[in-house]
C-alpha cells in the first residue's frame, strides 16, 4: 500500500488527507486519535513542545486560525484542515509534507522541524502574526528530553 499523501489546495487554503486503514477498527482508532489531538491543541496543550513547527500549529489551533474536520466511511478516514490565514496555511502545509514524508514513508517521528518553522515565521505570510507566535513559542518551548 502506498503511503497517504496530502492534497494541498493553496487557493482554498485546505489540506485534505484520505487515509485507508487496514480495518474498520483501525479507522475508528485513527479518528479517535485525531479528535484527541485536536482537543488537546484547542485546550492550549503543546505536543512536541521542543519543536517550533508543532508549537506554531498549536498556536494556530488555539487561536482559531484553522479548522479540522474528520469523517470516516468504513476503513477510509478523510481529514480536512481549512486555514483562515496564509500563515496558518503555510504551517499546515509544512506539517502535512513532513507527516507524509517522515512519518508515513519512513516511520520517523523524532525529527526537529524548528528550522522550517523559523523560515515560515520569517516569510511574508506571517508578518501579521509573527510577534504573537514568537511570544507563544518563547512561553511554551521546552528542551527535548
Amino acid at each position: 500500500m502506498d503511503a497517504p499523501k496530502p492534497i494541498q489546495d493553496v487557493n482554498n487554503k485546505t489540506i485534505t488527507w484520505i487515509i485507508s486503514a487496514s480495518s474498520k477498527e483501525g479507522a475508528i482508532e485513527l479518528v479517535g486519535h485525531i479528535q484527541f489531538m485536536v482537543k488537546k491543541l484547542e485546550e492550549g496543550n503543546n505536543p512536541r513542545a521542543w519543536d517550533k513547527l508543532f508549537l506554531m500549529e498549536a498556536y494556530m489551533k488555539k487561536n482559531s486560525h484553522y479548522n479540522t474536520k474528520v469523517e470516516r466511511g468504513g476503513i477510509d478516514v478523510i481529514i480536512i484542515k481549512e486555514a483562515y490565514t496564509s500563515c496558518s496555511y503555510e504551517v499546515l502545509s509544512a506539517h502535512s509534507n513532513l507527516v507524509a514524508g517522515d512519518f508515513f514513508t519512513r516511520a520517523d517521528v523524532g525529527q526537529d522541524y524548528s528550522a522550517i518553522a523559523e523560515a515560515i515565521l520569517a516569510s511574508p505570510s506571517c508578518v501579521k502574526e509573527k510577534i504573537d507566535i514568537e511570544h507563544y513559542i518563547i512561553d511554551r518551548q521546552h528542551t527535548r528530553g
